[in-house]
């Protein structure tokens, strides 16, 4: 039997997919993106002794760019999510309590203000997000990472490299 936030993590992903316009394919915003997000979750809690909910974090990693209108500059891109996930709470659909349901809410919402302090979760999950920013070519700075664990991940971080042009993480390569 599947774990409980494997159950999440399919269930999140297919409600991101049947909301999200752009590719899904695409490795900036799309299924690639978020399932880094997701292994980066499970790394970061992995090294925790905190007891911290991996459901929550699968639904954050599934939603959180889910509801973009590009790959570009969008800022209410997490308000929508949030919102997203309010109508599926409210269905029925996402199973986690009001604390929790409000924790995911809050980290969707404020996931692309910069923020580096709140409840541990949210900090997980923004976390999470921002080690995967290499795939856009930007490093991600240990100051404004949210947990002692993050800040540690991104100073060991080595630059992407580029594949024809591209930029590409070395660990997150397609095959050829």
């Amino acid at each position: 039997m599947a774990a409980s936030w494997q159950r999440a993590a399919a269930l999140a992903q297919t409600i991101a997919l049947e909301n999200f316009q752009l590719d899904p394919t695409s490795n900036i915003h799309g299924v690639p993106h978020w399932d880094r997000v997701a292994k980066n979750a499970r790394l970061l809690v992995s090294r925790m002794e905190s007891g911290a909910s991996l459901d929550i974090c699968m639904w954050f990693a599934y939603l959180h760019d889910c509801m973009r209108d590009t790959d570009h500059d969008d800022p209410q891109h997490g308000q929508r999510a949030a919102s997203l996930a309010t109508d599926v709470w409210t269905a029925g659909r996402l199973p986690l309590n009001v604390e929790d349901f409000e924790l995911l809410r809050i980290a969707l919402a404020d996931h692309s203000a910069g923020y580096t302090t709140g409840h541990l979760l949210m900090r997980i999950c923004w976390d999470a997000d921002r080690l995967d920013l290499p795939r856009v070519g930007t490093m991600p700075e240990p100051a404004k990472m949210c947990t002692t664990v993050g800040r540690k991940l991104a100073q060991i971080m080595t630059p992407p490299k580029t594949d024809r042009g591209a930029l590409v993480s070395p660990q997150y390569r397609r095959p050829r």
